[in-house]
């Protein structure tokens, strides 16, 4: 139990249920009605993926000028980016690119338009939660999981895994590298 929320052990593979609740009630028609509209794209728990070295970057503490420093990496460290990240990326510009493996979105509000960017756009991991209207107009590939389900309410699907992203997209990110098999892990801005 720490602040407020219970954290599980993700390594452990329990029946996934959420005890924390992450949205109001009010909330419940939104996730209900962006879980059935995205239900159809690929699911990433079908897919073999390995990363054994990633970076995780967000687009916080002087993000346009650290995560140049990512050029720099060896090729085998992968790139999760998450919130704005992608929209400020540049690095996709360059002469020397660096690419960007995978976006991780899970936010189910209209707000999430504004992460939209503008030409870059590389396969993207989701929520199912996530808001139906940026998964539609997302112009890269796109994969979904499944958040795990609130003891309140959510899908019960069959799954290989269920994400516990705690609304939080570098908690998926965070949950996702595990399950790439990560070894050496970074959080980055």
């Amino acid at each position: 139990y720490a602040g407020n929320v219970w954290v599980r052990n993700f390594c452990k593979f329990l029946n996934p249920i959420q005890i924390s609740p992450m949205f109001d009630v009010s909330d419940y028609n939104q996730i209900i009605k962006n879980e059935q509209l995205n239900q159809n794209y690929p699911k990433i728990s079908d897919e073999k993926i390995v990363f054994r070295k990633i970076v995780i970057i967000s687009d916080g503490y002087q993000f346009e000028t650290r995560h140049k420093i990512i050029q720099s990496f060896p090729k085998d460290v992968a790139v999760l980016a998450v919130n704005k990240a992608l929209k400020k990326w540049t690095l996709a510009d360059e002469v020397e690119k660096r690419t960007i493996n995978a976006y991780v979105v899970n936010n189910p509000y209209e707000a999430s338009m504004s992460f939209m960017p503008s030409k870059y756009f590389p396969t993207c991991i989701a929520s199912t939660r996530s808001n139906s209207l940026f998964l539609k107009k997302y112009k890269g590939n796109i994969y979904t999981y499944n958040s795990t389900r609130e003891m309140k309410f959510g899908t019960n699907a069959v799954e290989t895994y269920c994400v516990d992203d705690y609304r939080n997209p570098i908690c998926a990110a965070i949950n996702l590298a595990y399950r790439f098999g990560v070894k050496k892990l970074m959080l980055m801005c």
